[in-house]
């Protein structure tokens, strides 16, 4: 049997644009305070879709931003902020944007101050819940949506009708939600590659009716669904949004790096690149930890005991000459 589908406005053919590159610069001060430079430029469509959004407040002081025109094609982005704080939330995971955050804390002891870094972007779970999506980012040069469509618009069902569910919109049935899901999955397995790509922009609802027929669903059930797959759908168009972009996080931090995980360390700035293949399982963790030996302390240490010592010498030898 050939059948047409309708489908998501995110499933249908996608304009992607050029890549945009980001470049984060990071300086920790020997006082703990952070100094940070962020620096976008890719094409206009790239730089203002909010896949990776730069900071816009902090706790305090307002980032200074500069937007501007390089030329016909590239626009850059820059925003330079301050951090006293030692834990900043820049963009709150599980949001359609990139979530990241930002630590960093100084440990102080008698012979050495220890400096410890560590950044965590969010992972956009791609790998558990949209495994073709997750191959086809990984080991294609573009995103071919034949190869992953289906799955991604049968996972964003599933996961409205789990919405609707805890939310007590529907009845608690699961099983019954299940056969939905097992049905629109059956649905697509039977049509023809060629046929799968005959998509029909627009009306998610009719895409709904039209899939879940056999269920004899209210009328007012497809508008509720559509609704409730409406943020798992933004957060898969901002994961969509970040193939293309590419990711280098600079540092520089006082004293002798220990351990860290960067992928080059140039002079004295350890340096991390990374793109979209990295963001895709559970997150990416960049970590670095450096120390300064304080040799103060332990020389006036050593004077001390010698000093001490030779006193006692003193009295020891002035007790018996005497």
């Amino acid at each position: 049997m050939r059948l047409k589908l309708f489908t998501l406005s995110l499933i249908v053919p996608l304009l992607l644009p050029g890549c945009v590159e980001n470049i984060i610069s990071i300086s920790i001060h020997p006082d703990g305070k952070s100094y940070f430079k962020f620096h976008s430029r890719g094409d206009s469509l790239d730089i203002f879709d909010n896949d990776f959004t730069h900071p816009i407040k902090t706790l305090y002081n307002r980032p200074q931003r500069e937007l501007k025109e390089e030329n016909s094609n590239n626009w850059f982005q820059i925003t330079e902020v301050f951090l006293d704080d030692s834990v900043h939330i820049f963009q709150t995971a599980g949001t359609p944007s990139l979530g990241y955050k930002y630590e960093s804390h100084v440990l102080v002891s008698f012979f050495k101050k220890e400096y410890n870094f560590r950044m965590v972007f969010d992972g956009r779970r791609a790998k558990s819940e949209y495994p073709n999506l997750f191959f086809t980012m990984v080991n294609s040069q573009s995103l071919d949506s034949a190869r992953w469509a289906p799955e991604a618009f049968t996972t964003l069902l599933k996961k409205g009708l789990e919405d609707l569910r805890e939310d007590a919109m529907i009845e608690d049935d699961r099983l019954y939600n299940d056969r939905m899901v097992n049905h629109v999955k059956n649905t697509f397995a039977k049509v023809e590659g060629e046929d799968m790509m005959e998509f029909i922009r627009g009306n998610k609802e009719t895409v709904i009716s039209e899939l879940l027929k056999p269920f004899k669903i209210d009328q007012e059930f497809p508008k509720m669904l559509s609704d409730a797959m409406e943020p798992h759908e933004e957060k898969l168009k901002g994961t969509l949004k970040l193939f293309d972009d590419r990711f280098t996080v600079k540092l520089l931090m006082p004293g002798q790096p220990l351990n860290t995980n960067a992928t080059e360390i140039i002079n004295d700035t350890l340096i991390w690149n990374f793109g979209i293949d990295s963001l895709l399982d559970e997150g990416y963790t960049l970590q670095a930890n450096s120390i300064i030996y304080n040799f103060l302390p332990f020389q006036k240490l050593i004077l001390t005991i010698i000093t001490l010592l030779l006193f006692t010498f003193l009295m020891i030898r002035k007790f018996f000459y005497d």
